[in-house]
């Protein structure tokens, strides 16, 4: 419409005196310090069970929380070889598109270390994804929303 009323072929656009539903939020990118990064690798190392390694593998992808959850054994790619990649599903993704993820030597090694026990990677019942992020003991706290956030 502005571009109509831009020629003259209307007056003014109707849509002049829409205002947007809500105001538009800008969300704050925060980026960490090598500081704050050992300090949260120390803590990921603390935690028990699935957390800490999902944890790290969320840190060294920089992926979203619910990818990194629903992470598939099939979906990794030449993890012993020279270009290690995560491949994760059109079906999962939130801009539905596949999505091709280098896994950097610290990530590869902490999904290496990580038992087999399904087609799911971070899973303690073989047959669901891990939950719980509020009962992580030192850095759990952290997906609450989201690690990414301050990567994409």
């Amino acid at each position: 419409m502005s571009w109509c009323a831009g020629r003259h072929f209307i007056v003014t656009a109707p849509t002049d005196r829409i205002r947007p539903p809500h105001p538009e939020v800008k969300r704050d990118r925060v980026v960490l310090s090598e500081e704050e990064l050992r300090y949260l690798l120390r803590a990921f190392a603390t935690e028990r069970g699935l957390f800490g390694p999902f944890l790290g593998v969320l840190l060294w992808t920089g992926q979203r929380r619910a990818e990194i959850v629903g992470m598939l054994w099939s979906e990794l790619r030449d993890l012993e070889g020279d270009c290690p990649l995560w491949e994760i599903l059109v079906c999962r993704t939130k801009n539905k598109h596949s999505h091709l993820v280098p896994l950097t030597p610290q990530a590869r090694a902490l999904i290496l270390k990580s038992p087999l026990t399904g087609e799911l990677m971070f899973t303690t019942t073989g047959e669901t994804p891990v939950s719980g992020f509020g009962q992580g003991e030192s850095a759990s706290f952290i997906v609450r929303d989201d690690l990414s956030s301050g990567s994409t």
